[in-house]
């Protein structure tokens, strides 16, 4: 079969597969693995790809201090990050600080010879029981809500390729290249000190690899006067602008809520063809990764983060890579349109990179 037409049946099968059962993950994955700063919407149990960056073996219990470089790391406990202080463990200048109680479990690692590894690679967690506010040992709580992971009996961990896509993501939220995240915050320091007049932006798109190899790009103009609703693409365009304010973009998830949620439209042009897309929920959170969605009329340091990021997005010299999905909306009766259904686009599995170097 010539490339060409093997890669426009890959697209046609990706494109057509219902959105309904569209996980886009390996075989035996049924979830995704969450990042450390999605912690607070979890429930019972949660996946999560780490590095575990010290172990803390104490007579009570033995804890994991864990990073994926997600969140702010303003928010991190502070008993967490004097342990790594005391230790004299370089703590990492961006992302959130948790940690693992491993209890009775530990002896089975230790046994096991898994320790030395735990700490020289990313770790992949399965089944971690999540709890809130619960007395721990040697543990002084902090202020508000603050989410407990455990080790239980069903819980497992895997060491993880450095190029697995999971840990690409997650390295491409600091830029982490090489996959002991130490070497990297080492670099970091020696120049945060020093100050840098003309610092340089660089902002891109990264989307799952097999989609940016396999699937060929489709022009704005062909997504426009499709008639294969829902559908899904790999497209290229520029960002022009975003609505509503970005003060506006998070609204509360209920009336009686203090938890906010992503939704805002971003419109996109290529050539003359432009298109309004809508960014919500864990798709927008995914996109605008390391700031979790709050109230921004109170919260100005995330303000100012977004205002930089949209800014270079908007500046960008390159078109950047999107997954959009279109699908139909009913209209209410009597809507002006005349019709009963319109259709609508949604980005999907897009991340965007925002970096500030010399």
């Amino acid at each position: 079969m010539p490339c060409k037409l093997k890669s426009s049946v890959v697209a046609r099968k990706w494109a057509r597969t219902s959105l309904a059962f569209d996980d886009t993950l390996p075989l035996g994955c049924p979830q995704a693995p969450k990042l450390l700063f999605d912690l607070k919407a979890a429930e019972d149990f949660i996946d999560l790809v780490v590095r575990v960056l010290h172990v803390v073996d104490s007579d009570e219990a033995v804890r994991l201090i864990i990073w994926d470089g997600s969140g702010n790391a303003a928010e991190s406990d502070h008993a967490l990050v004097s342990a790594l202080q005391n230790k004299g463990v370089d703590i990492p200048p961006h992302g959130l600080l948790k940690e693992v109680i491993m209890s009775s479990c530990w002896s089975v690692v230790q046994e096991m010879g898994f320790v030395d590894e735990m700490l020289a690679s990313w770790c992949r967690f399965r089944n971690l029981a999540v709890g809130r506010n619960e007395l721990l040992p040697d543990t002084a709580l902090a202020s508000g809500i603050r989410e407990i992971l455990r080790f239980r009996e069903v819980t497992s961990f895997v060491l993880m390729p450095e190029f697995s896509l999971d840990i690409q993501r997650r390295c491409s939220l600091n830029k982490c290249s090489n996959p002991n995240p130490t070497i990297n915050f080492q670099r970091r320091r020696s120049n945060e000190n020093v100050a840098e007049p003309n610092q340089v932006v660089e902002i891109r798109t990264i989307i799952p690899d097999h989609i940016f190899k396999s699937v060929p790009v489709t022009p704005l103009r062909e997504i426009l006067n499709s008639l294969q609703i829902p559908r899904k693409y790999h497209c290229r365009a520029f960002f022009r602008s975003v609505w509503p304010d970005i003060e506006k973009i998070c609204k509360p998830k209920s009336d009686k809520s203090d938890e906010y949620i992503y939704s805002f439209a971003l419109s996109v042009q290529e050539g003359n063809e432009s298109m309004n897309i809508i960014v919500y929920g864990n798709d927008a959170a995914h996109f605008l990764h390391g700031i979790p969605p709050c109230d921004l009329s109170k919260s100005t340091s995330s303000k100012t983060l977004l205002q930089k990021r949209f800014a270079a997005l908007f500046q960008a010299s390159k078109a950047s890579h999107l997954c959009i999905k279109s699908y139909y909306v009913s209209l209410p009766p009597g809507h002006s349109s005349g019709s009963i259904n319109a259709v609508r686009y949604r980005l999907f599995h897009t991340l965007l990179q925002y970096e500030e170097h010399e």
